[in-house]
């Protein structure tokens, strides 16, 4: 299992968020995740941004987990 198939299983705006969150990790590594202005891409803002994750709790919280996920992996 990979970690997008965990992203998969999640509501479809939050999914595409989350991946396209990643998507800043896999590009530039963890400074790309500790960019405090992540959810300002472009890609991530076209995927919904800060609103689809809302959607699910706490931004910061779903995307601590999603760094988990990744680290994990």
């Amino acid at each position: 299992m990979t970690p997008y198939d965990k992203l998969k299983s999640l509501p479809n705006a939050a999914s595409i968020a989350l991946q396209a969150l990643a998507s800043q990790f896999a590009r530039a590594g963890t400074d790309g995740l500790e960019n405090p202005h992540i959810f300002d891409t472009p890609e991530v803002q076209k995927a919904g941004g800060l609103d689809s994750l809302r959607a699910m709790g706490r931004p910061a919280d779903i995307l601590r987990e999603t760094k988990m996920r990744i680290f994990a992996a």
